[in-house]
């Protein structure tokens, strides 16, 4: 076969030009970079076949049914110039990591034993080797930031990095600032003169206690 052409764009690219012609027909579909998830279950989820006119919303609907199996980080789609004219439709993918570890980092009161335990009796586990979520990620975020609250440390920040690894493999650390915690020192009483009754003056301390504690 001679040295193809590369015609890389992403989809949002080709679609103003790419309306189903006789010389766009597909010769080929081609899978790539695929390394755990099998090509067949890949192939198995995409409708554009050989001999199809190249057709966008198929081809976004593909996009879609991939990306709907929660294996997939990344899925460019590209095209090759055929050899008898046609084109040859390439699925890109990029396979989201294997978590080998959970860390958290940066909390002092909150202890790590404490998180986990939350994490634990959530259902948000993640194990050694679970393919990366980053809904469940992000949930296991949300529950620090209300643990972080819970003792008062409302200013306190919650976010994530992940560190890649070797083999398509992936570190996820939780780093925690705790922040420094709201006091309220107590409230002094106002010595001028009170156009109010006794009752809203009561009333109006009573709610903004509520506020600066909620």
């Amino acid at each position: 076969m001679p040295q193809l052409k590369y015609l890389w764009v992403y989809l949002i690219i080709l679609m103003p030009g790419l309306a189903p012609a006789q010389d766009n027909i597909i010769e080929e579909v081609l899978v790539q970079g695929n390394r755990r998830f099998p090509e067949d279950s890949i192939r198995y989820r995409i409708a554009s076949k050989e001999g199809d006119p190249l057709d966008v919303m198929r081809v976004t609907n593909d996009i879609k049914a991939l990306w709907a199996t929660g294996q997939l980080d990344n899925i460019r789609v590209g095209l090759l110039e055929g050899e008898t004219g046609g084109v040859i439709l390439v699925f890109d993918v990029t396979e989201l990591p294997l978590v080998v570890e959970v860390d958290y980092r940066g909390q002092r009161k909150l202890t790590k034993s404490t998180i986990t335990d939350k994490v634990e009796e959530e259902r948000l586990t993640i194990t050694e080797d679970d393919v990366l979520s980053y809904q469940r990620v992000n949930a296991i975020r949300r529950l620090i930031k209300e643990l972080l609250n819970e003792r008062g440390l409302r200013y306190g920040t919650v976010n994530y990095t992940l560190e890649r690894l070797d083999s398509g493999t992936a570190r996820i650390v939780f780093n925690v600032d705790e922040g420094t915690k709201v006091k309220i020192h107590g409230i002094q009483p106002y010595d001028g003169i009170c156009l109010w009754s006794r009752w809203c003056c009561i009333s109006f301390y009573w709610k903004t206690c509520r506020y600066l504690w909620s």
